[in-house]
């Protein structure tokens, strides 16, 4: 029996293996770590929104936003693989190239 992970173990292995586009990932590793990764996404903009003269809330997000990029997209790739799909599908979709 496999041994059940917590979300925040997720989101920890998507940042580990941030730059590792071979293997697989489960369905389960990919829905957690998209959904820490929107909460903290929601944090810091609740937070720039509360507080719009300070722009270290807006710098935060706005370098979170970019540093996530290749890891979560490393993390797309790897769904795909598990699903049986090219991961060049996940680099299209992330493009906006799949959903034409």
């Amino acid at each position: 029996m496999c041994k059940k992970q917590s979300l925040l173990s997720y989101y920890l292995d998507m940042w580990k293996r941030g730059l590792d586009f071979k293997g697989l990932s489960s369905i389960r590793a990919y829905r957690s770590a998209l959904l820490l990764h929107t909460l903290v996404i929601l944090l810091l903009a609740a937070i720039s929104w509360f507080y719009p003269e300070g722009k270290v809330a807006v710098n935060t997000l706005a370098a979170y936003g970019i540093l996530s990029l290749i890891p979560f997209l490393a993390l797309s790739v790897r769904r795909f693989h598990d699903a049986g799909k090219s991961g060049w599908g996940a680099i299209l979709v992330f493009l906006g190239v799949g959903i034409l």
